[in-house]
């Protein structure tokens, strides 16, 4: 099954010669990541956005510490104790990622109420059914 992609939905972030990073766009034409990102303080903002770098000029990140799968084709970049849960975007010839929501975990594994939101956001940017 081919996936048709709602380009309404997402918006290019971050273009590296390895990997593309996209950010959900919500109903209200607000991105969720993003705002959460800014809400955090500088430091802790450097943080994520360094993991997001070494994605798009490396196309990976091998510390498992960092980026993890959690289920088929949902990972979470982890900068302690913040979670930015994200896909890639099926078909393309670079890998893109699609941030699809952003936390702060407070103990134990990553609340399955955020994975299925990552889900959620995933099956409307892949129009899937």
């Amino acid at each position: 099954m081919k996936e048709k992609i709602n380009k309404n939905k997402i918006n290019l972030s971050a273009v590296g010669n390895k990997a593309d990073i996209y950010l959900y766009v919500d109903e209200r034409g607000l991105k969720p990541v993003e705002l959460y990102i800014e809400s955090l303080q500088e430091n802790e903002q450097k943080k994520i956005i360094r993991l997001f770098q070494l994605m798009i000029e490396q196309g990976e990140i091998r510390n498992k510490e960092k980026l993890k799968q959690l289920e088929k084709n949902i990972f979470e970049f982890k900068s302690e104790p913040h979670r930015v849960l994200c896909f890639i975007l099926p078909g393309l010839k670079k890998k893109s990622f699609v941030l699809t929501n952003a936390f702060k975990k407070e103990k134990g594994k990553t609340p399955k109420t955020q994975i299925i939101k990552a889900k959620s956001i995933k099956q409307e940017i892949l129009l899937i059914n």
